[in-house]
């Protein structure tokens, strides 16, 4: 499964949707992917078969977020665009990129209760942040 643009899942309105996890089994390419401002419910983003984000991916305030696990994804970006950002997240949180080769902007910041980080693939941030 492909999906076009961008897959954006955010929860700034007034209203707290009771979320528990979002998964998506069959997506293997996006556009980008935009996380934010979860609450103590939302404790996982599971994608098993994603592969590519032509874009960004943005995961930012989320208040007891658990898990990302994204093993199948290799390649952050096309055409010398394509962030990953993993800020300001609380919980006890596992980053799960295994597989993940390419990005042309890496940062993790601010992650409260940040346990672990799997990126044993990487090669290449094409556009390294300072020190983030």
């Amino acid at each position: 499964m492909q999906v076009g643009r961008q897959l954006d899942l955010d929860n700034q309105s007034s209203e707290t949707w009771p979320l528990e996890l979002i998964y998506f089994p069959a997506v293997k390419t996006v556009g980008s992917l935009e996380f934010d401002d979860w609450n103590e419910s939302m404790t996982a983003i599971l994608f098993p078969k994603l592969e590519s984000v032509f874009n960004d991916i943005e995961i930012d305030m989320n208040t007891n977020l658990q898990l990302i696990y994204m093993p199948e994804l290799k390649s952050v970006g096309e055409a010398q665009d394509g962030d990953v950002e993993i800020n300001q997240n609380c919980g006890d949180l596992v980053i799960w990129l295994p597989k993940l080769e390419t990005a042309w902007f890496f940062e993790i910041d601010d992650n409260l209760g940040l346990k672990c980080v799997e990126m044993s693939s990487l090669k290449t941030v094409l556009y390294p942040n300072d020190a983030s």
